[in-house]
């Protein structure tokens, strides 16, 4: 009787160990976002700071601050995964009444669902980047540098001002 026992314990613990699956984390990549380097107006190879920079993003109100006491020539920011455009306000000199301006446009793309992993589940990638409604206070021009947004790894729009 006691080799029966033994008998199915091992081979309930065989079955045990060998049925697990192993955890999903997602570790790839996702949605990426659009990456905003600032350059000058004068001459496009230079870097240029934008001081206390705000940045308003239409879907419901949401806001994305990127100013306070904060200066950048360069940022990351999302794009709408539920509609093909996101319209947003970049606001310069942020706070200060005397001196703030503020741009609004918009950035149109075609969404295209991309599966990633069973753990990752899927991304959104965006085709066919273009720029409409451009206000043009401090911004001078932006230039689209990928019209594919398909990760984080390079810049896809320069603005100069």
């Amino acid at each position: 009787m006691l080799k029966i026992v033994l008998k199915i314990s091992s081979i309930f613990l065989f079955f045990s160990f060998f049925s697990c699956e192993r955890d999903d984390i997602c570790i790839d990549p996702v949605t990426p976002k659009l990456i905003v380097l600032f350059k000058d107006k004068t001459d496009h190879t230079l870097s240029k700071e934008v001081n206390d920079l705000q940045v308003e993003i239409d879907s419901l109100g949401v806001f994305v601050p990127y100013g306070g006491v904060q200066t950048t020539d360069s940022i990351a920011i999302p794009l709408r995964v539920d509609v093909d455009e996101t319209k947003y306000r970049f606001i310069q000199n942020y706070g200060d009444d005397t001196n703030e301006l503020s741009d609004e446009f918009t950035v149109n793309y075609q969404r295209e669902l991309e599966f990633v992993s069973r753990s990752c589940g899927y991304k959104t990638i965006f085709k066919d980047v273009s720029i409409s409604n451009l206000s043009n206070n401090w911004i001078d021009e932006i230039e689209i540098k990928q019209q594919n947004i398909l990760n984080e790894k390079e810049a896809h729009l320069n603005i100069y001002h």
